[in-house]
């Protein structure tokens, strides 16, 4: 998403203070439609050894990133800077991280 790669993404109209508290809390900050896998847009769980090979590609071209690197779009947040997509990697990683050590 941060490089553009997928097609159809439109900005979203949320509560940002509202996502900010949930994020806090440790809740589920939910998935724009278009990657939602309940609603279709995801990934399909028998891709899952190819989704980690692309996970740590996609890790490494954005270590490689400058700062000034001229992202994609965030759905829920517009234009954002390299170092707010990194806490949003962060927090995602670990969101699942988390969730399969269930």
């Amino acid at each position: 998403m941060m490089f553009g790669e997928i097609k159809g993404l439109k900005r979203q109209k949320v509560d940002l203070i509202k996502l900010k508290e949930m994020a806090a809390r440790n809740e589920t900050v939910p998935a724009v439609e278009e990657l939602d896998q309940v609603a279709g847009g995801g990934t399909k769980h028998a891709y899952f050894d190819n989704d980690k090979k692309l996970l740590i590609n996609y890790l490494k071209r954005f270590i490689e990133c400058n700062d000034d690197y001229n992202f994609s779009f965030y759905p829920y947040l517009g234009v954002i800077k390299k170092e707010h997509w990194e806490r949003l990697v962060i927090y995602h990683l670990d969101h699942h991280f988390n969730q399969f050590s269930r």
